[in-house]
Parts: C-alpha cells; sequence; structure tokens
C-alpha cells in the first residue's frame, strides 16, 4: 500500500514546513522573503476604526479579533459560524500597479476590496506550492498604484498570523 503524505496542521494551526521541491523564480523570491521574522506587529481593525496599514514588501505580525466582533465592507462568502474563529481588516496601498502576492502563514479567507466600489476584487492566482515553508494562503490579486485597498482576513484559526504582502516581478 502506498504511503501519502500530506501537510500536516500542527497544533498551532501552522503547517508542517517538508522541504519545497522544485520553485520557479517566482517562487523562490517569495520563500526568501518568507523565512524572515515578521518587521513589525499590528492590531487588525474591526470595521468602522481607521484600518492599520499594511506595507508591501515586509512581513508583518497580525493579530486578528473574534470573527463576531469584525464587521466586513463586503462579504464573499457565506458567513462561518465566526465565533470561534478570528479576523481582521487592514488597510493597503500598493506603491505601484501590478499583481501581489498576498501570503498568510494560516489558512484563511482572504478578500482584497475596493473602498469606492466596495466589491471584492477577483483573484488571478491562488498558490500551495509554499505550503512547504509555512505560506498556508499565497493569492494574488492585481492592484492600481497608490490606491487604497482594504485586506479582509477571516476564518482563521489562530488569533495571530503572519502576513506579506509582495509584488511580483514582470
Amino acid at each position: 500500500m502506498p504511503l501519502v503524505l500530506a501537510p500536516l496542521l500542527l497544533a498551532t494551526g501552522a503547517l508542517a514546513q517538508a522541504p519545497c521541491g522544485e520553485l520557479d523564480a517566482m517562487q523562490q523570491s517569495e520563500q526568501r522573503a518568507w523565512q524572515y521574522a515578521a518587521a513589525k506587529k499590528l492590531v487588525s481593525g474591526r470595521g468602522g476604526e481607521p484600518l492599520p496599514l499594511i506595507v508591501s514588501g515586509e512581513k508583518t505580525g497580525i493579530r486578528f479579533h473574534a470573527g463576531r466582533d469584525v464587521s466586513f465592507a463586503f462579504q464573499s462568502r457565506p458567513k462561518l459560524d465566526q465565533k470561534n474563529l478570528y479576523a481582521g481588516r487592514l488597510a493597503l496601498e500598493p506603491p505601484v500597479e501590478g499583481e501581489y502576492r498576498i501570503m498568510v502563514g494560516q489558512r484563511v479567507w482572504v478578500d482584497v476590496v475596493d473602498p469606492a466600489t466596495g466589491t471584492a476584487l477577483t483573484p488571478t492566482t491562488s498558490e500551495r506550492q509554499l505550503r512547504c515553508a509555512g505560506v498556508a494562503k499565497n493569492i494574488g490579486f492585481v492592484l492600481a498604484a497608490k490606491k487604497r485597498y482594504w485586506l479582509q482576513v477571516s476564518d482563521g484559526d489562530e488569533a495571530e498570523a503572519d502576513v506579506l504582502v509582495m509584488l511580483q516581478p514582470q
């Protein structure tokens, strides 16, 4: 009987880190950026207050709130029972136009919302290749330069996670 190995969730909710296999140049760049400790810590917003700004290219430790305490500008998936899950909102303002990857260290639901329209952007990519490096969520969006977006994170099992927003090379 063949043995099948899959990424394991540790008691902390983090993914077990197995050696990464073949990675393309972009994935190698993401893996290098992810390997360093978070440069700073932020507490996510709950809704109406000014949202903390996450800076592109800086891995940041984010503290989330109980999901029931967070109000979302846009809900792209049916609302789960948030009482036992964590969530939060952040502001994001890309310095240049391009495709950005949003990487999170735990399995979560991610929406990027355009505040002007109140609608969520459609993701361009969703990668699983970097789970070997501890990246549980890696999702891409095309973002305009110097425009403010809302980054909404929900359905997290843990109150804290590292987040890295990174411009993809063209």
